[in-house]
């Protein structure tokens, strides 16, 4: 193998360690674990062109906005890289998605509507519920193997760190330091090892009901990411086997179905209806109010909202 074809392979592990290193904001899972890229393209001189695919063509554009930008952050950290392309294919807003993350430009800026909040109050939220849902991972896990609930509530950190686990109880231990470390929680080693995502000790007397709270924030995000993965299955046509996934598949082509963009003339550009946020009457999914919303709707007749509310 000639030195530019060894230069090059390095290259296309370094930028996927890379991009393992971003979660979807959802689903809390490595990108590179969900089926997304579609193609990772690098040029001579460093430049990178990333195509992707998110499960419908109705993700949410705050949400895809949020992965692309991040995703092109974890790669600018490379130091031979030098211009990134990331290309959002099959989706309501794909043109905004891809040259705003490209061109390293925010949400507001790209979107130009009165946002309620950039991206960095959507993380701040997903952080959180990350955090819940791998602090219940390592404390069943630590409950598994004997652990008592006067310990956990007890233990401090380098108590943690000091527990003799196996490689799953290892990785379940990483990823919740790492979620509470991106939470700003002191990292000294003396300070409570588990506590609430306000910071507040956990009392052994209601532990039975916390870790029922944080088994529901799990069991949602399981459900979506199963939901997630079926519905790009099906975008993909790629083949499903087995019982529980052809249950899994059959949900997909159904939602699936109801989300695909309809069919329109080339140029025609088509969205959500907007009689159905409307109906709603909850929060926007995207994070616009009202005003902006008829801002967007009058700068584009033929569309309702780009975001693609999924509130309901």
């Amino acid at each position: 193998m000639e030195r530019t074809e060894i230069d090059h392979e390095s290259r296309h592990q370094e930028i996927w360690r890379a991009l393992s290193t971003v979660c979807d904001p959802e689903l809390d899972e490595a990108v590179t674990e969900l089926g997304f890229f579609q193609e990772v393209s690098i040029g001579p001189d460093g430049d990178v062109w990333v195509r992707f695919r998110l499960p419908t063509f109705w993700c949410s554009a705050n949400f895809a906005y949020l992965m692309a930008s991040d995703m092109r952050d974890a790669i600018a950290r490379l130091a031979w890289t030098r211009e990134i392309s990331m290309q959002l294919i099959d989706h309501s807003v794909l043109a905004e998605v891809s040259s705003g993350s490209s061109s390293g430009k925010s949400f507001r800026e790209i979107f130009r509507l009165k946002a309620k909040e950039d991206l960095e109050g959507i993380r701040s939220t997903f952080r959180r519920k990350s955090f819940q849902r791998r602090q219940e991972a390592l404390l069943r896990h630590l409950l598994g193997r004997g652990e008592t609930i006067p310990d956990l509530s007890s233990m401090c950190l380098a108590e943690l760190n000091q527990l003799n686990l196996d490689n799953e109880g290892g990785a379940f231990r990483t990823r919740y330091i790492q979620a509470r470390t991106a939470l700003g929680f002191c990292p000294h080693s003396s300070v409570p090892a588990f506590h609430d995502v306000q910071g507040r000790p956990l009392d052994p007397g209601e532990f039975a009901n916390y870790l029922q709270q944080l088994r529901r924030v799990r069991l949602n995000t399981e459900f979506n990411a199963e939901i997630c993965r079926g519905l790009l299955a099906v975008r993909s046509g790629a083949k499903q086997e087995g019982a529980l996934v052809q249950i899994k598949g059959a949900i997909a082509r159904e939602t699936a179905a109801a989300f695909e963009p309809p069919e329109y003339p080339v140029g025609v550009r088509s969205f959500k209806p907007p009689e159905a946020c409307a109906a709603t009457n909850r929060e926007c999914g995207g994070g616009f109010d009202r005003e902006s919303m008829s801002e967007l709707l009058r700068r584009h007749p033929r569309s309702s909202c780009s975001t693609a509310c999924v509130s309901f």
